[in-house]
């Protein structure tokens, strides 16, 4: 196979902050986002001649409207309402081969030419109701004008100050995700020009989250955080074990509907030293299960499902110049981390198939090794009065895992 992928993106907007009172504020932004992707494989047959088994077109011109009002209604209470208006403008073609090892010619599998409309508004305030005690409540709703689906997300947290500088807050959330644009277009050879996908709903999950945190010492922090995540709606293809939680492809070609669940859990911990002297660090870690059920309603481990990572990060900054504006940094980051999950080969479909075939009734039920990476960073930094310079140097799995 050959494959040729090009990328291009731009973005550009203006913002505004108006005060009105003492704080109390308007701060709007406008906002116009462009991504296109054009991606092309070509495959060889038994005799070196290429055939074209993809060509996929996608650009996106997003204008993005945000405004909110943050009020101070009285000392123990703060609002902040606002919305987001995005006008969607998209053109999208996707051509894919159905059998690309049998060169068999490709088929549309989406395409769509259209603006549509996504609103988000949202309502959120926080109370102290006691000198040791705060809490938030929130309420946002979302709409998507495709196929007028709408959604309401209450959110809930309270925070206590415990004493020897601890603190200890628990959170509840309901979170709404729609499905990528290309996927609502998708057509399948049964149902011709159907769009088999138009009415998708949005993704929902339960978020549950328990911190505790304390204050070691004036620059050392500690930070332990269990949580639980119950995903439902989710888009799966009826009767297999795919999930579009587990879909990291361009291209998709599978009737979908919003029958899938998903759970997440585990601990984060964090340990970090601020800036002192010169020097940061932090080190971190989180321990998980991921876990989903597929259109076959049958619990199995996801693509994703790691079990653990473990990051650790130190730096040191050095500010010179004859006004001591200028700061140069460097830092290292190391990082060990569970491998991602992978499905089986079906040996014998494939020599059938003359192609790759995997066995969905074990699927994800194999591991890639873990890896260890490495990174480095090299940064400087110089600040005027009006201004400010960055240039920074990295390199990225500098000890080469493969």
């Amino acid at each position: 196979q050959k494959s040729d992928n090009r990328f291009t993106k731009g973005m550009f907007g203006i913002g505004h902050k108006i005060y009105y009172r003492p704080n109390s504020y308007i701060k709007t932004s406008l906002a116009t986002t462009y991504t296109k992707v054009h991606a092309i494989i070509d495959q060889t047959d038994e005799k070196m001649i290429f055939h074209r088994m993809a060509d996929m077109q996608n650009s996106n011109t997003d204008i993005i409207l945000n405004s909110y009002l943050h009020s101070k209604i009285s000392k123990r209470h703060f609002n902040r309402t606002g919305f987001t208006i995005t006008r969607m403008g998209y053109d999208l073609d996707f051509n894919l081969s159905e059998k690309m090892s049998q060169y068999e010619p490709m088929q549309q599998i989406a395409k769509g030419n259209h603006s549509d409309f996504a609103l988000s508004a949202f309502t959120s305030s926080v109370f102290n109701l006691h000198k040791n005690v705060d809490a938030s409540i929130g309420l946002t709703g979302q709409y998507f004008g495709l196929n007028n689906h709408w959604t309401l997300e209450p959110r809930f947290s309270v925070r206590w100050k415990l004493a020897k500088k601890r603190t200890l807050s628990f959170a509840y959330g309901l979170n709404s995700m729609r499905s990528r644009l290309d996927y609502y277009y998708v057509k399948t050879a049964k149902t011709g020009n159907a769009l088999v996908n138009k009415d998708l709903d949005f993704s929902k999950a339960h978020h549950f989250s328990l911190s505790y945190c304390k204050r070691i010492s004036d620059n050392l922090y500690l930070k332990v955080e269990p949580y639980f995540q119950y995903l439902y709606d989710i888009p799966v293809e009826p009767g297999t074990s795919f999930s579009i939680l587990n879909y990291n492809g361009y291209g998709l070609d599978k009737a979908l509907v919003n029958r899938g669940k998903g759970r997440n859990y585990g601990v984060d911990v964090t340990l970090e030293r601020y800036l002192s002297d010169g020097w940061y660090s932090l080190l971190s870690g989180s321990l998980f299960k991921s876990e989903y059920m597929g259109g076959d309603k049958i619990w199995r481990n996801t693509r994703m499902d790691q079990r653990f990572i473990i990051n650790g990060l130190v730096g040191k900054e050095w500010v010179f110049g004859k006004n001591r504006n200028k700061v140069f940094s460097a830092n290292v980051r190391l990082t060990y981390q569970g491998g991602n999950r992978y499905t089986p080969i079906n040996d014998e479909e494939s020599q059938m198939e003359h192609g790759i075939k995997e066995d969905e009734t074990r699927a994800y039920s194999l591991k890639l090794p873990n890896s260890f990476t490495t990174d480095l960073t090299l940064r400087l930094r110089v600040n005027k009065k009006k201004y400010a310079h960055e240039f920074s140097f990295m390199i990225l799995n500098a000890n080469g895992f493969r």
